[in-house]
């Protein structure tokens, strides 16, 4: 020890140091006896308390909606309980899971949560339980993948459908035939078909044995109707680079404006072989800008909370919603307010009438009959090409109905639809009856 330092003193000092080291903080006493006092039996007993109160909530937010949420694009109908004491009488192995059914669809706080879940799900993991999320924010309904596969994965059904749809095909063509009149069959191929190259790793493929590549096959060898390949079409725009854009929207299964402008002019050229006219020039568009279209019906099913908009690159010149030009004017059923916004109380939702001057150089009248694949040729002016175009939407109108309405002068018929649904053809179009 060095000559001058109490020993005594050090001593007091190390002790006083070990106490200072040890003594607990102001409050962690109490804190730590409030601790020992909340048992294991509290916390579940608080547990129970929240989860009773959040259902009493739910509850009464059911029985009395008191916040207004928007409504969740399902694809499906709601649970429906009907005829439940006769059930219950006849004790209905079904209804347990029909009244949960329908609990879970009346639950006041079902669509926030599902939202919240959805969103978890996306924002986290880039994943959906109702959508694939594809390369360059493409989105592929799940759905569709499930549809086609099970439609294509049993030959023997494969065959019988192609038979049956072929066969209801030549059905009406005859129909149609017999009334001066020749069917163009233009099938579009689905996005999650023509953009493979986006699907996830996740994403099942298609079978190589298609139902529409199967049938596709013999309606191009049949020399009694036109078919127009659209796939084709499509792809020479790609391979050109003439699309500005993407064919198709990502937050939608639709053609958008570019993919329409792609096979608009190779219908309009295979009837003006057909006819032995010369096919009118196309018309030009310029001058384009960046339209912010509103959440597609594939995001909408993602079940956000919110949605991003995808700007579309399109040309300012273009008529829309449906204005006249020097070229021509529409008449619109007055329940037509745009694409889809219809009742099922008109059979053609617009017509479109050439103006007399340039009738002279333009195709003969013609019907689009189709879902709403069909849509955005009318924006990529597949209309100018003819001296009229009379639009029926296949979901509101049958078939037959559309054909016996058409006026007298109608020289084609165009079938545009999904190629992906294309079996709807396995049913009977109509009854073609006798020769008109």
């Amino acid at each position: 020890m060095s000559p001058g330092v109490d020993a005594t003193y050090v001593a007091e000092a190390a002790n006083t140091a070990s106490l200072s080291v040890t003594a607990e903080p102001p409050g962690h006493a109490a804190r730590r006896s409030l601790a020992g006092r909340i048992s294991d039996k509290s916390i579940s007993i608080l547990y129970v308390a929240l989860v009773a109160c959040f259902l009493a909530v739910g509850i009464v937010q059911t029985l009395f909606p008191i916040w207004q949420f928007e409504p969740l694009d399902e694809r499906r109908e709601p649970t429906v309980l009907d005829d439940y004491l006769t059930r219950l009488a006849r004790h209905d192995p079904q209804l347990p899971a029909t009244l949960s059914g329908w609990f879970d669809d009346k639950f006041g706080f079902r669509a926030p949560f599902i939202r919240l879940y959805n969103e978890m799900e996306y924002r986290l993991f880039n994943v959906s339980a109702r959508e694939y999320i594809g390369e360059n924010d493409f989105l592929f309904e799940k759905r569709f993948f499930d549809y086609e596969i099970k439609n294509s994965r049993s030959a023997p059904v494969l065959e019988r459908n192609k038979g049956l749809i072929l066969t209801h095909l030549r059905n009406l063509n005859d129909y149609l035939a017999r009334r001066g009149i020749k069917l163009v069959i233009v099938p579009i191929p689905p996005k999650g078909d023509f953009y493979r190259e986006y699907l996830p790793i996740s994403a099942p493929r298609l079978p190589e044995r298609f139902l529409p590549y199967e049938v596709e096959v013999t309606l191009k060898n049949w020399t009694n109707v036109i078919y127009v390949d659209a796939n084709a079409a499509l792809r020479a725009a790609l391979d050109a680079k003439t699309a500005q854009a993407a064919l198709y929207y990502r937050s939608d299964p639709h053609l958008n404006f570019w993919g329409a402008l792609a096979i608009g002019p190779a219908i309009a050229n295979s009837i003006a072989a057909d006819a032995r006219i010369g096919m009118p020039p196309w018309r030009k568009f310029s001058d384009y800008y960046r339209w912010p279209y509103p959440a597609g019906s594939d995001q909408r099913f993602l079940g956000l909370f919110g949605s991003f908009t995808e700007n579309i690159l399109v040309p300012k010149n273009i008529e829309f919603p449906f204005a006249d030009t020097n070229l021509g004017y529409w008449e619109k059923d007055p329940n037509f307010h745009g694409f889809e916004a219809m009742n099922e109380s008109s059979i053609f939702e617009y017509v479109y009438h050439t103006r007399d001057i340039y009738l002279s150089d333009r195709l003969p009248p013609v019907v689009i009959y189709g879902d709403s694949f069909a849509d955005h040729f009318a924006l990529a002016g597949l209309q100018d090409e003819f001296a009229a175009v009379y639009r029926s939407r296949e979901n509101n109108r049958q078939l037959k109905e559309v054909v016996d309405a058409m006026p007298q002068g109608i020289k084609y018929f165009l079938l545009i639809f999904n190629e992906g649904t294309i079996d709807r053809f396995v049913y009977p179009l109509f009854d073609v009856g006798p020769t008109p």
